[in-house]
Parts: C-alpha cells; sequence; structure tokens
C-alpha cells in the first residue's frame, strides 16, 4: 500500500514529466490510497489545463479526461480517506511545517498508516523528508 497525492494522480491524464513512472504506480503491485480531496485536485488540474493563452487542453478533452478521472474514482482503483478523519492532525502538521493544509492530508494519512508517500512535488519532498522520510519524489520528472 501506498499514498499517492494529485501532484502524482493528475499525471495519469495529463501527459508531462514523470506520466510514465506515475502510470506504472497506477497499474503496479501497490494499492493506492489518498485523502477524498484527490477528487476535486486531480479535477481541478484538468479544467485549468484549459485555461490562458496557450491552453494544453481542448475544453471537449478536459470534459473526456475528468470523466476518465470520476471513472476511476467509482471504480476504487485508489482507496478514498475521508478528510475529515485527517484534518486535525493534518492542520496540526501544517502549522508546524509551514506547508499547505492539502498536502499534509495526503502527510497525515501516510504517517498514520505508516506507509510511503509519493510526490511528484519537490518543494512539498524537500520540505517534509527529513522530518518523515517515507515521502518519495516520483522518478522521472526532473528533465
Amino acid at each position: 500500500m501506498m499514498i499517492v497525492d494529485a501532484s502524482v494522480a493528475m499525471k495519469w491524464f495529463l501527459p508531462e514529466a514523470g506520466s510514465r513512472e506515475a502510470i506504472a504506480l497506477q497499474s503496479g503491485p501497490h494499492n493506492l490510497a489518498a485523502p477524498s480531496l484527490i477528487r476535486m485536485e486531480v479535477a481541478g488540474a484538468i479544467c485549468r489545463a484549459t485555461r490562458g493563452n496557450d491552453p494544453r487542453l481542448s475544453k471537449a478533452e478536459a470534459d473526456r479526461l475528468c470523466s476518465r478521472w470520476f471513472s476511476v474514482v467509482e471504480q476504487r482503483i485508489l482507496e478514498m480517506v475521508p478528510d475529515e478523519t485527517l484534518l486535525k492532525e493534518a492542520c496540526s502538521l501544517a502549522v508546524s511545517l509551514g506547508h499547505p493544509l492539502a498536502d499534509c492530508l495526503y502527510l497525515e494519512l501516510a504517517n498514520r498508516w505508516n506507509i510511503p508517500l509519493v510526490t511528484a512535488d519537490r518543494v512539498f519532498h524537500d520540505r517534509v523528508v527529513e522530518r518523515f522520510p517515507k515521502v518519495r519524489l516520483l522518478k522521472g520528472i526532473d528533465p
């Protein structure tokens, strides 16, 4: 079992550095879990890819990818843990680490279950790895 955060799960749908490694995690031998917040974070990343002067996705493609993401959620490929069961401790982590609460929900779940957390967020990884050595940086994200 391992925890994946939204920075990893979104690579299942948006091709970028580390996508191949993220997909390998999804189809690999480990069961995956995340706080339920991941539903909104991945959908939000897909939606954001349609905005700006040079959008990465068309609106039709984003709709299709959101549907695929919701299918992953419905198929329970990823075990979802209710955010409210993690919130109190995650708030304490966010304050003590000086880091956003959303990331600390993932960290609290990994800490509570004493299992690895895989992230593609280098800033998050670098900030917490000394205190939480089970936080792993996704391979393949560096150019």
